[in-house]
C-alpha cells in the first residue's frame, strides 16, 4: 500500500499491514536544531527526513493581501525567548476591548477571497507522486476568536454575551468556509482531508462546559463540517487537552480523526478512548511530547510507540504521531527511536 493509501484506510478505521506514520507538528527551532546536527553523519537533515518517512502533508496557500505588518487578523504578536529558542506571543488584541453587538459586526473582517488559491504547487513539489496523502488547512473557528479578544475575555464572553460571540464565530465561519471551499475546489480530487483545530480542554478537563460547546460552538463547526464534506469526507480535528467529555459532540458536529490525543490528561487513557470511540473515529498522534518523547531512554520510547499501536490501533484507525509539537530540549536521540519505531524502519534503511 502507499502512504495515501495507508493513511486513508486509517481514516476509514481500516486494519493495514502497517500503522501510518505523521510528524504532526514537527520539532520546535531547538530540537529540529540538535536533530540536524544528529543527522549529518547520515548526510540527511530533518527536512529531508520528514519527506522520507511522513506518511501526510499538509499544505495551506499563502494569504496575499498587505495587512500592514499585522496578521491578517488585526492581531499582533511580539518575539519572547527562551534561550535556545523564541516563541510569538499577543501584543495587540484588537476585540479585546470588545463591549457591544455592534463592536463584533462593524470590525474589519478579513476577505478569504485574498488567499492565493493556486497552491497546489506546494504539494506538487514536495510530493511529486502523490503518494503521501495530502491535506489542506481549514481553519481554527474558536480559536481565531480567542486570538481576538484573549482567551480569558472569550471565557467571560461566552458566559454573559453569547450574541456578541455567536456574531463573531458567524463572521470567522463564513471566512474559513468560503477559503475551504475554494480550496477544495481547486484541489478538485486530490484533497486527502481538511485539518482543523480549537483547544477545547486543558490538562485536567474542559476549558468551559459541555454544555456552552453544544449551545454556542458546536453549530458553526457542524456548519463549517458539513460544508467540508461536500468534496472531502475526512476531517482531521485538533484539540490540546482533555477532550473526552466533548468528544461524542465533535463527532456528532462530523470530525473523521481526533488529533493530538494527550494521553496523561484526565480520562485520555488510550484503552478508555477506544473503547467509547474507536468505532466512530480514528486518530492522530498520542506520543507523548510532555512525558514521554523528551525524557524517556530509546528504548523506552520504542516500547511505547508499541503500545500505542497495539491500542489505539486495534479498531485499525491510527496514525502514529507525536501529540503536538516536540519540545525543545527532547535529545535527538530519542527523536530518531520515535521515528524508527513509528515507521518500522531503523535509520540506515531510512536513509
Amino acid at each position: 500500500m502507499t502512504s495515501r493509501e495507508l493513511v486513508l484506510a486509517a481514516l476509514n478505521r481500516q486494519n493495514n499491514d502497517r500503522t501510518p506514520f505523521s510528524w504532526g507538528f514537527g520539532l520546535q527551532p531547538p530540537a529540529r536544531f540538535a536533530l540536524d546536527e544528529y543527522l549529518k553523519s547520515y548526510n540527511l537533515d530533518t527536512e529531508e527526513l520528514y519527506l522520507r518517512t511522513a506518511d501526510m502533508l499538509v499544505c495551506c496557500p499563502d494569504y496575499i493581501a498587505a495587512v500592514d505588518n499585522k496578521d491578517f487578523w488585526g492581531y499582533t504578536y511580539k518575539t519572547s525567548s527562551y534561550g535556545s529558542g523564541s516563541y510569538e506571543e499577543f501584543d495587540f488584541q484588537p476585540l479585546a476591548t470588545a463591549e457591544t453587538l455592534d463592536d463584533v459586526l462593524s470590525y474589519n473582517w478579513p476577505d478569504p477571497d485574498d488567499y492565493d488559491h493556486l497552491y497546489m504547487h506546494k504539494f506538487k513539489k514536495r510530493d511529486p507522486g502523490h503518494k503521501c496523502a495530502w491535506g489542506i488547512r481549514g481553519g481554527n473557528i474558536l480559536e481565531t476568536f480567542q486570538w481576538l479578544t484573549g482567551l480569558e475575555y472569550s471565557l467571560v464572553l461566552m458566559a454573559i454575551e453569547p450574541e456578541m460571540v455567536n456574531a463573531a464565530l458567524t463572521k470567522i465561519t463564513d471566512f474559513y468556509l468560503t477559503a475551504t471551499v475554494a480550496m477544495l475546489k481547486a484541489g478538485r480530487n486530490d484533497i486527502d482531508y481538511v485539518f482543523c483545530a480549537d483547544d477545547l480542554g486543558g490538562q485536567n478537563g474542559l476549558l468551559f462546559s459541555r454544555e456552552m460547546y453544544r449551545e454556542i460552538v458546536m453549530p458553526h463547526h457542524k456548519r463549517m463540517f458539513d460544508a467540508i464534506k461536500e468534496y472531502c469526507p475526512h476531517i482531521v480535528y485538533h484539540s490540546d487537552g482533555s477532550v473526552y467529555d466533548v468528544l461524542p459532540d465533535v463527532i456528532e458536529a462530523g470530525i473523521t480523526c481526533h488529533e493530538a490525543v494527550q494521553i496523561e490528561c484526565v480520562d485520555m487513557e488510550p484503552e478508555k478512548l477506544v473503547a467509547a470511540f474507536g468505532d466512530k473515529i480514528a486518530f492522530h498522534g498520542a506520543v507523548s511530547v510532555q512525558q514521554i518523547l523528551p525524557y524517556k531512554t530509546p528504548t523506552e520510547i520504542k516500547a511505547e510507540v508499541r503500545r500505542l499501536k497495539s491500542i489505539l490501533g486495534s479498531k485499525g484507525g491510527y496514525i502514529c504521531a507525536p501529540s503536538h509539537a516536540i519540545q525543545a530540549g527532547t535529545p535527538p536521540e530519542n527523536v530518531v527511536a520515535f521515528c524508527e519505531e513509528g515507521t518500522n524502519k531503523s535509520l540506515t534503511e531510512i536513509v
